[in-house]
Parts: structure tokens; C-alpha cells; sequence
């Protein structure tokens, strides 16, 4: 029974909000909190999106550390889908 639940918390990864937040980030009753995430995660990419495009607009920003980011935070969302990782900071 112990790793049945543990293989359900393991599914939900570190993207499961705090039970505080739970509550406000479910907007659809039928969705639960993922629709608050979801809608969240999209906004914020938006964004971002926007801020970068304004930014760099005229410019012609050095490739190398835009590539050098993007594989870090790739790897670190990677890293952050498994149990064992994020089990580490609860």
C-alpha cells in the first residue's frame, strides 16, 4: 500500500501546489488545480514572451548565453519531474 501512495505523489512531482494555494488555483471544479497551474504556466510564458521581444526588439543579443540557459533550465525542469529529486526539499 506504501508504494501505490508513493507512486501517487510521485505523479503529481513538484508541479502540486501547496495546500494553502490548492484552493485557489482550482478555477474548474471538473479540472481541480491543474486549471489554475495550466492557465499560470501559460500566462507566464506570454509574458515572458512579450518582455524578451520588447527587449531585444533592435538587438542582436550574443547567442551562446541564450543557448547556455536554455539547456540549464531545460535539465532543471527535466530533474524536477522525478520523485527522488524533489522528495529532497520537502
Amino acid at each position: 500500500m506504501a508504494v501505490e501512495t508513493e507512486k501517487a505523489r510521485g505523479a503529481a512531482t513538484i508541479a502540486e501546489p501547496p495546500l494553502g494555494l490548492a484552493d485557489a488555483f482550482q478555477w474548474n471544479d471538473r479540472v481541480g488545480p491543474l486549471s489554475g497551474k495550466s492557465i499560470i504556466g501559460v500566462l507566464a510564458f506570454l509574458v515572458s514572451w512579450g518582455v524578451l521581444a520588447a527587449l531585444w526588439r533592435r538587438s542582436n543579443p550574443p547567442l551562446r548565453p541564450i543557448i547556455i540557459a536554455t539547456i540549464v533550465l531545460i535539465v532543471l525542469g527535466l530533474l524536477g519531474t522525478f520523485p527522488t529529486f524533489f522528495q529532497a526539499f520537502e
